[in-house]
């Protein structure tokens, strides 16, 4: 029971003290002095020199043929590019050449998986007249298309950018 006493007390001590402040500072209106000094300015403030364009405005300018700013007429806008067109189409083309690049590459193992195995029959080979006619002219020609892949690999990796290993 003391102790409720004790906080109403200073809650009542606490209260008297706030009043007594706020009577003794008199109370100023801030919006008063915003509402004066708005006032105050208004007549220094420049006059708008922009002038309001009407649907009359626009119709007296179509029938008078003007061309627009001095006389000019107006330039041609310029193609506006699409950033997600662009993208799409860079990315497109991208995997159209990674596409190549690793169609290439298949064809260069396969012809290198070839030429191992025509080489392999020409050693395998017992009749020496095939192995020299046959397999030899067939070994020639797998090393030849061989040799043709790789450089268009190569220049394709190049086109593309890809280093060459």
């Amino acid at each position: 029971m003391h102790v409720r006493f004790s906080v109403r007390l200073i809650f009542a001590m606490f209260l008297a003290v706030a009043l007594a402040a706020g009577a003794e500072e008199p109370q100023q209106r801030p919006t008063d002095d915003l509402v004066a000094a708005a006032r105050a300015a208004k007549p220094k403030r420049k006059g708008s020199t922009t002038k309001v364009i009407t649907n009359a405005d626009v119709q007296k300018a179509a029938a008078k043929g003007t061309k627009g700013p001095k006389g000019k007429a107006p330039a041609a806008s310029a193609a506006v590019s699409n950033p997600t067109r662009d993208h799409e189409a860079k990315q497109k083309a991208k995997a159209e050449s990674d596409a190549y690049l690793k169609k290439l590459e298949v064809k260069v193992t396969d012809l290198e998986t070839a030429l191992i195995d025509v080489e392999q029959r020409y050693y395998d080979e017992d009749d020496p007249a095939r192995r020299d006619d046959v397999i030899k002219r067939e070994f020639e020609l797998k090393k030849t298309e061989l040799a043709l892949a790789r450089r268009e690999l190569d220049s394709a990796r190049t086109a593309a950018g890809v280093p060459n290993p």
